[in-house]
């Protein structure tokens, strides 16, 4: 059995394991921005409101 035939499994398993890794870290970092997203919607709209109900002057435009 030549060196390559030895190797060549290992690297391919390598090669799963960091496409797992990158796939795990890609879909945690979508779900925080999603949240994150989510987020700062419902802040804004909650603010919106606020200024409306309180007759805020400064969400009025000219």
């Amino acid at each position: 059995m030549s060196t390559r035939e030895k190797v060549l499994p290992v690297v391919a398993a390598v090669e799963i394991a960091g496409a797992a890794v990158a796939a795990r870290m890609l879909d945690w970092w979508l779900m925080t921005m999603l949240l994150a997203f989510a987020a700062s919607a419902l802040l804004t709209v909650r603010d919106l409101r606020r200024a409306r109900l309180s007759g805020s002057a400064d969400d009025r435009t000219r």
